[in-house]
């Protein structure tokens, strides 16, 4: 009798705080183990033959100082695990990532989005058999004034009206998504609780006074 190898994801992460819960108790569901990396922190990334998957979260950073080592090891690995045909999902700063690896620069997005707002599926999102669990419309978590570059061959499953690129297929295995659909709804209360007076301003920017999370 063989015994199934357990799947290994590298968790990249741009913050000191947890894993999000939706991560830790869908690995603890599903036997996999998560690796993680903080090389914000000096860690080391593990090499492409220390783990299956790729993701790669959000965080804080601005990655237009691509001049930053931290950053400049983190888009060489996911170039590599991409190459690599391993499945790559990035999140947000994540997102902004793989985008530099595979040669698409990072743009400004037309409106700053901090706070909980709404995201459209493109048709392609619609049809993806991946999203098939997610409604044509939905609320998400945001907190970003940038978005991942696109490449020729990427294809955009999803938007917001602050965003045109919420979710992004690069390749058959590799996926960025701009929003957050990785909190929970504690969460999501302690990061908008962070909104301050200095990003408050903005079409896209959460009244925290006028807001409720019924649907989330």
């Amino acid at each position: 009798m063989t015994t199934r190898k357990k799947v290994t994801i590298l968790v990249l992460m741009h913050v000191s705080s947890p894993l999000p819960k939706v991560l830790q108790e869908w690995a603890a569901e599903n036997d996999v183990f998560l690796l993680l990396s903080r090389p914000f922190c000096g860690d080391a990334i593990p090499h492409t033959s220390e783990f299956d998957w790729l993701i790669i979260l959000g965080g804080p950073q601005n990655i237009c100082n691509q001049k930053t080592d931290f950053f400049i090891r983190e888009i060489e690995a996911t170039k590599k695990a991409i190459i690599l045909h391993k499945w790559v999902l990035g999140i947000c700063l994540g997102a902004q990532v793989i985008g530099e690896a595979l040669g698409a620069k990072i743009e400004r997005s037309p409106e700053k989005e901090i706070g909980v707002f709404p995201v459209t599926l493109s048709r392609l999102g619609k049809k993806h058999p991946m999203l098939k669990h997610l409604s044509p419309l939905f609320k998400a978590m945001h907190w970003h004034e940038h978005m991942p570059g696109l490449t020729t061959d990427a294809k955009v499953l999803a938007t917001s009206d602050g965003c045109p690129r919420q979710i992004i297929q690069y390749t058959e295995s590799t996926y960025g998504f701009q929003c957050h659909l990785e909190l929970d709804l504690s969460e999501i209360r302690t990061m908008t609780a962070q909104i301050s007076p200095e990003n408050i301003t903005g079409k896209y920017i959460m009244d925290q006074k006028k807001t409720t999370y019924p649907e989330l």
